[in-house]
């Protein structure tokens, strides 16, 4: 795939972007209004593209909870009446663009709820089993009905329905839910469609399909950070390992391609839960310094700990901000801020520089203006670092050096002149190569 194919081209702002994934209810108790107000927190935090879950009407058949699986949308139209109105809405895109911040809408990509309002009108746009009855072919979900998409009115309906959602309400994009089961083509004459007139649309594939970056979507997910993390903690995965599996996923792909990297994502419990407390801050600084463009699930900038995967949805919840943790999310502020502003960590080459420490990771971010030397300790002891490769540590070495970043400290910009490369556990350092 590397070798014969190229990704489609991207627009600049999603290639710089880190994208925030909220749900309406749980983020905030007055819907599109009370989001509008928030816009100040994303821009302190410094994200730029905001991504909405579904906030369309739930089905109520087989519904589970009191509010029902967000994604079991009754109809591609609506707007839950309880999130606020259709002005509203456009209220609050309008604050987001206002603020230099995109906005992307979840799309449920192969079904709707089970109740549907086009399974009275138009029953052959659904699948059905072997007893004539809709369903959906991913299991333990009832309460879905899937969509036949070898009808060709079916995608035209689809296809009009995302295209007024970005006429009316300027959405930048859609995440498209599901979308390792979506007949490849479709994807790509849903792109075809929104990008008429010359509009910088945006689609993140929620699959790990090479082949959805040659003619359809720009992002694919990639979550191999949060599993390479928690084996090399624990001792299971060499540094070599590490450098091996990360290096598969860039040439297994064509050339170019973006992968959306993430930490949390909704189907998994928190980051801080699964890796432990103190290997947040440098997953964190993993996430934020390595290539492609990285989510962050609502609440993870601040260890939320109440969120327990999108099922927390289906009943009353909101995120417990009572226990905000200002330094994780001082730590979140500092590196998205870094990684936007310099095109080094959202342009750059990667490149690995080989220590003696598997549980230290160290690489070169390097853009045509700037160079910087990353090294993030997964260790649980204080460690003296040997680099391998005597040029890479002598050139290093000789350089002069600026302290970007330690961990916990956000007023560094001191030269380091010390000439062993000591690393306290769990730290965090960042230098300016000049």
């Amino acid at each position: 795939m590397y070798e014969n194919y190229s990704a489609l081209e991207s627009p600049e702002w999603i290639r710089k972007a880190v994208i925030y994934q909220l749900h309406l209810r749980a983020f905030h108790e007055n819907g599109f209004t009370g989001l509008a107000q928030k816009i100040g927190y994303f821009k302190q935090l410094g994200v730029n593209v905001l991504w909405i879950m579904p906030f369309g009407q739930v089905g109520q058949q087989k519904r589970i909870g009191k509010y029902g699986d967000p994604y079991a949308v009754k109809d591609y139209y609506s707007i839950d009446p309880s999130f606020g109105t259709a002005e509203e809405l456009k209220a609050m895109i309008n604050e987001a663009h206002a603020n230099g911040i995109r906005v992307i809408m979840d799309w449920v990509m192969n079904r709707g709820s089970v109740d549907h309002i086009l399974t009275e009108t138009h029953p052959e746009y659904f699948t059905r089993n072997e007893n004539n009855e809709v369903y959906y072919e991913v299991p333990n979900r009832d309460y879905f009905a899937g969509l036949n998409f070898d009808h060709p009115d079916l995608r035209r309906y689809i296809k009009k329905a995302m295209n007024d959602w970005l006429t009316e309400f300027h959405f930048d994009g859609f995440r498209l839910d599901d979308s390792d089961i979506t007949p490849l083509d479709f994807l790509t004459e849903i792109r075809n469609e929104l990008q008429q007139d010359g509009r910088d649309v945006v689609l993140i594939s929620q699959a790990y399909d090479e082949y959805h970056h040659v003619d359809s979507c720009d992002l694919t997910y990639d979550g191999s950070l949060r599993l390479m993390i928690k084996d090399v903690a624990e001792g299971a995965l060499s540094q070599k390992g590490v450098m091996e599996i990360y290096n598969s996923y860039t040439y297994s792909f064509p050339r170019g391609s973006l992968r959306m990297r993430w930490l949390e994502e909704k189907e998994l419990s928190r980051v801080a839960e699964y890796l432990g407390p103190q290997l947040a801050k440098p997953a964190a600084t993993l996430l934020l310094t390595v290539e492609g463009v990285p989510f962050i699930m609502m609440g993870q900038e601040f260890n939320e700990r109440t969120f327990n995967t999108w099922k927390s949805l289906f009943d009353e919840y909101q995120l417990d901000w009572a226990q905000f943790d200002q330094d994780l999310f001082d730590h979140y502020r500092f590196l998205i801020r870094l990684r936007t502003e310099h095109a080094a960590f959202w342009d750059g080459e990667l490149t690995f520089i080989k220590n003696k420490e598997d549980k230290v990771l160290s690489y070169i971010r390097k853009s045509k203006e700037e160079e910087f030397l990353v090294i993030v300790s997964f260790s649980e002891a204080p460690l003296v670092l040997r680099f391998e490769e005597k040029g890479i540590a002598d050139r290093i070495a000789g350089a002069a050096k600026q302290v970007v970043y330690r961990s916990g400290d956000f007023n560094s910009g001191n030269e380091y002149h010390t000439p062993d490369w000591r690393i306290q556990p769990y730290e965090s350092l960042i230098y300016r190569i000049q």
